[in-house]
């Protein structure tokens, strides 16, 4: 039979065994392939009738090899037999004769083994061999196609560093461009930062994250309506005034507040007046009423952030609020009644009628209708304003003018023998005089000088104005 795996070109192949083994046994695998490569150029299968003479009509061929002669000969179908070569495990390297029909109808009978068989140790160091060269092909087919991805890799990688450099040079003159913006920007931000420094430390005296300019205009504004009502009073506790400011705020502006917050914030308020006030009576400063700034030096600057920090606060600009800060913690005098009239007698002797501490004087008060109101200058006669920001029952004490008649109660002599109030803003209860002798007779009977005392004389500027 015809082996399995068999090849046609025997002169170029591998068929030189004994100088294979040879070598394999002698110097290893390596020598054995060399060896292999060189027996190969040196062998040669040479045709017989191209050596001699012979007729070509004869059924048989000869050829000759440096090894094993042979005859080709012709098949059933009177062909020439074409010689192949095993290279079956079995029969490694081992010609043959066949016919040259890959199907022949019908079929043809001839093979014949023209190489005998390899003993068993060559025939193991031949398959060892061809193992080895297969695994060596394989490896150079794979290390082929390797190479055929790794260049298409390397154009891929070579378009995408090229695309790169591109975007590269593209960045760069962006980035150029960049540096030129930013050197521009940088020097507004220094200029505004310049600029917005000393308003910084401003703010950083006068608020906080949580507070605003706008909560200062209404607790201002909330704290004078409570002093116009009497419940703030300047370095007083005040607790009363700052909880129903708390509630305002916390119900107006949808905050949290805290009673101690809004505290601290009154003091802020009192602290502001109180060194904006200071400050007017440093030697060296002058105030612009104007722009509302101070003006100084820088060593007298120093000198007053020396002693009290918060003045650098107002080394731009002035206290927007300074006027209605004045008018907040201002201490007021004792408040008198308008429908009280004093009256102020020079002469000796009814100062010892009326019983005066002091010598030369007296003092004697009666109600001002018995003072006529056509002898009041008519300037005075002012209607008393009315508030409509307030509740009702919020509104202050409110008579008819601020001197004139009062229809209610009835008429009496009154004397008091002091003009000083309490603290509370409140005038000393006088007492009932059972003399017989009134105002008019002090009228009559003495040089004496009117004076009158009314809310106006005290309250510069109303704040609901």
């Amino acid at each position: 039979m015809c082996p399995v795996s068999c090849s046609t070109n025997f002169p170029t192949d591998v068929f030189l065994w004994k100088a294979i083994i040879k070598c394999y046994s002698t110097h290893g695998m390596s020598a054995a392939v060399l060896g292999m490569y060189s027996e190969m150029q040196r062998a040669r299968v040479i045709p017989a009738s191209n050596m001699s003479n012979t007729s070509h009509t004869s059924s048989t061929n000869r050829y000759s090899s440096a090894y094993t002669p042979f005859e080709v000969r012709l098949c059933e179908h009177d062909e020439e037999a074409v010689v192949l070569t095993s290279m079956t495990p079995e029969n490694p390297a081992r010609r043959f004769l066949k016919c040259p029909r890959r199907k022949p109808e019908p079929p043809c009978r001839l093979f014949e083994w023209i190489d005998p068989e390899l003993p068993s140790f060559q025939k193991g160091c031949f398959n060892k061999l061809k193992a080895e060269k297969d695994r060596l092909h394989e490896q150079l087919m794979c290390k082929n196609v390797m190479e055929k991805l790794l260049s298409e890799r390397l154009e891929l990688k070579a378009t995408e560093i090229k695309a790169l450099e591109e975007a590269n040079i593209r960045m760069m003159t962006d980035l150029e461009i960049v540096a030129i913006e930013n050197v521009e920007l940088q020097s507004r931000l220094d200029d505004v930062v310049c600029q917005g420094r000393k308003l910084e430390k401003k703010a950083d005296y006068l608020y906080d994250l949580n507070w605003t300019p706008k909560f200062d205009d209404f607790l201002i504004n909330y704290l004078l309506e409570d002093k116009l009502c009497g419940i703030f009073v300047p370095n007083a506790d005040n607790t009363e005034s700052i909880l129903a400011a708390t509630r305002a705020f916390n119900a107006w502006f949808s905050t949290s507040f805290t009673v101690e917050y809004i505290g601290t914030r009154v003091g802020v308020l009192e602290k502001r007046h109180d060194v904006f006030t200071a400050l007017k009576d440093k030697a060296g400063v002058q105030y612009d009423v104007g722009h509302n700034k101070y003006h100084a030096s820088g060593s007298t600057w120093d000198e007053m952030l020396r002693w009290d920090d918060f003045s650098l606060a107002y080394m731009t600009e002035g206290d927007p609020h300074h006027n209605k800060l004045v008018e907040l913690f201002h201490e007021e005098p004792p408040y008198v009644n308008p429908l009280q009239w004093c009256i102020i007698s020079n002469s000796d002797d009814e100062g010892k009628k009326k019983g005066s501490k002091g010598r030369g004087k007296s003092v004697e008060v009666i109600n001002v209708e018995e003072y006529r109101l056509n002898r009041l200058p008519p300037s005075r006669l002012v209607p008393y304003p009315i508030r409509t920001d307030i509740p009702r029952k919020k509104q202050p004490p409110r008579p008819d003018f601020y001197l004139g008649s009062s229809s209610k109660g009835p008429k009496k002599k009154q004397s008091i023998h002091s003009q000083t109030g309490s603290t509370n803003g409140s005038v000393n209860q006088p007492t009932n005089d059972n003399s017989s002798h009134g105002a008019h007779e002090a009228e009559e009977n003495s040089v004496s000088t009117a004076c009158s005392v009314t809310p106006m004389d005290y309250a510069h500027d109303w704040p609901w104005k």
